[in-house]
């Protein structure tokens, strides 16, 4: 019966969506139309839009937006100090509902104002992923589904006389009404984890949740990390989970707010039938050592016997993940860049799911998603208006102007109110799907450092870090560069440079220091302001440091702490001294361990 509901309340939530790629199919016949569509909406809600609402020719309005100033966030300062002070309308006519805090690359922490209409916006780019993703997967319609949920780590929910809230938890709230009361229905893990603050009993119960549900069949999270150092604590919880999956409770001790324990323990029921499934599949695969499954340790022997499962565990994980969740279809997580040492890791814990790489989704809006297993990310073309300004000639180009191989930043004007905003974000057109470009995530445009003219762009160390891991055969599942204003080396005076750091699991990379260095400078010197600044005696050398472990984690966990969302961390390649200093404090602390 419980699978019959669930395959009902899949069905139901596919079908909502099939009118929103009916759509998005039939605009992408011309896209010109459609960019026109949606830029005569927003000039009806958004009032640095007002001056246009008199143009009549298509022709005529275009010409006149492109006359607007391109905008920065900074532009919008003052308007969002009114807004978390109660001028909800401040910038569109359509009150704003939230505060959004973004969790980029480069900067400190940003307020995006959310109001429907930017929330519709995000709609009809994901209901069309999600209607393709079902079509392209109907295998999903018969399992649970886990879609990120962040923990309430937020010192302080709102700002502001007017109490305008910052930040929503959970990835469903993208979702429109309809669509979230079919998707509550399938969902693996309720959405009342995320008032847990703590992160280990946030980490715990998140598991408990997932460990319940063999059917589990679709996953999707941001970062692919999050789910990584999730699935790295299954082995320390396992003993207590199954315990608690048996006796239909959650174990005590964890720190939990009576009013979200009980809300939590409501959602859970005894199952006898699916502990003892757990505690064969630890027999089966040669991890039980001696530690009943069933029996919380108590004493420090027992203890120690649970860490060495656990070690065990982790060891040779992949079998073990599979048998947990054997039904496991599809991981949706970003690829590329940084994120890709992680998504190969999960490929190893589930080797038969297919890993999706998600499309261009920041906080301001939606650029793109998949549309399809091999078809690439396209355009949302019926959620904002876009613009791109082409890197090579600097001139600003329309969604239907574009060319295949052009390497462009993106530029948006959405219904809460910005307008012509630079999102920093390069991309390159990979193809069409009819007159809609597919476009590939590069990085961002706008993180350089500078200390002596050199201009080191976030480019430059992505495309380095890239080229040094393919030469040494080398998975990096940490590498960034941080820069050294003043040398080491006090007889180098006041010179500085650039350190690697670097965290692999493959041995013997350390004996390949000098020749990593080398190749590193080779690549960076062809950027001519960097070979300029060495050349010149500028800067020195760049140093490579290895660390003993990963320190995702821990930055991970600050990030978390000072108001960001844990799903959706992505730590820069180009370090800056609050994330050097966690990494110190980790190296030092491995060490005195």
């Amino acid at each position: 019966m419980k699978r019959a509901m669930i395959f009902i309340s899949n069905l139901l939530w596919f079908m909502s969506y099939l009118p929103a790629v009916f759509i998005f199919r039939k605009s992408c016949g011309n896209a010109r139309n459609a960019q026109i569509k949606v830029l005569r909406r927003q000039i009806r809600r958004v009032k640095k839009l007002s001056t246009l609402r008199s143009c009549g020719s298509a022709e005529e309005l275009l010409a006149k937006f492109a006359e607007l100033p391109l905008t920065e966030y900074e532009d919008y300062s003052e308007d969002v100090e009114a807004i978390s002070n109660g001028d909800r309308c401040r910038m569109s006519g359509d009150p704003v509902s939230l505060l959004m805090p973004t969790s980029g690359t480069s900067g400190g922490t940003k307020l995006i104002p959310y109001n429907s209409s930017l929330l519709e916006e995000y709609r009809k780019g994901t209901a069309v992923w999600i209607g393709e993703m079902f079509r392209n997967n109907p295998a999903l319609l018969a399992g649970r589904h886990y879609w990120s949920i962040t923990p309430n780590t937020r010192s302080g929910a709102t700002r502001g006389e007017g109490e305008v809230p910052v930040g929503f938890d959970s990835d469903t709230e993208y979702l429109g009404m309809v669509q979230r009361f079919f998707s509550s229905r399938i969902m693996a893990v309720p959405d009342e984890v995320a008032e847990i603050a703590d992160m280990e009993a946030f980490e715990y119960v998140t598991l408990l949740f997932l460990v319940k549900a063999p059917d589990l069949r679709f996953i999707s999270v941001w970062h692919p990390s999050f789910l990584v150092l999730l699935l790295r604590k299954l082995p320390k919880y396992f003993e207590d989970i199954v315990a608690d999956i048996n006796a239909g409770t959650i174990r005590d001790g964890l720190g939990i707010e009576e009013k979200t324990i009980r809300a939590l323990k409501k959602k859970i029921r005894p199952d006898a039938k699916r502990a003892e499934n757990l505690r064969a599949i630890n027999r089966q695969t040669g991890r039980d050592r001696g530690v009943d499954s069933g029996e919380r340790c108590s004493d420090q022997g027992a203890q120690r016997k649970t860490e060495r499962v656990a070690r065990k565990l982790n060891s040779d994980r992949a079998g073990f993940a599979e048998h947990i969740w054997p039904e496991l279809k599809l991981i949706s997580c970003w690829r590329g860049n940084e994120s890709e040492p992680y998504a190969r890791e999960i490929q190893k814990f589930f080797p038969k799911a297919k890993i999706e790489g998600k499309g261009i989704v920041a906080t301001e809006g939606i650029v793109s998603f998949p549309l399809g297993e091999d078809a690439g990310k396209v355009l949302s073309i019926n959620s904002h208006f876009f613009e791109f300004i082409d890197e090579e000639t600097g001139e600003n180009k329309f969604a239907w102007e574009l060319e295949v191989d052009g390497i462009y930043s993106v530029v948006i004007t959405t219904g809460n109110g910005l307008c012509r905003y630079k999102l920093h974000d390069r991309v390159r057109v990979t193809g069409f799907f009819r007159e809609a470009p597919f476009v590939e995530f590069l990085g961002r445009d706008n993180v350089v450092s500078d200390m002596a003219g050199e201009k080191l762009h976030i480019s430059h160390v992505e495309n380095m870090i890239s080229q040094i891991s393919g030469r040494f055969n080398f998975s990096a599942y940490f590498a960034a560069v941080a820069p050294f204003p003043e040398s080491d080396d006090d007889a180098s005076g006041p010179v500085g440079h650039y350190k690697l750091y670097l965290y692999t699991k493959r041995r013997g990379i350390r004996e390949n220091r000098r020749e990593i260095e080398v190749c590193a400078e080779q690549i960076l010197f062809d950027n001519f302001h960097y070979r300029h600044a060495r050349n010149l005696g500028q800067l020195n050398p760049l140093e490579t440091v290895f660390l003993s472990c990963d320190p995702t984690e821990a930055i991970r966990k600050w990030f978390v702490e000072s108001g960001r969302r844990a799903g959706d961390i992505k730590i820069p390649r180009l370090l800056p001294r609050r994330i050097l200093e966690i990494i110190e404090r980790n190296e030092s602390a491995v060490e005195a361990a």
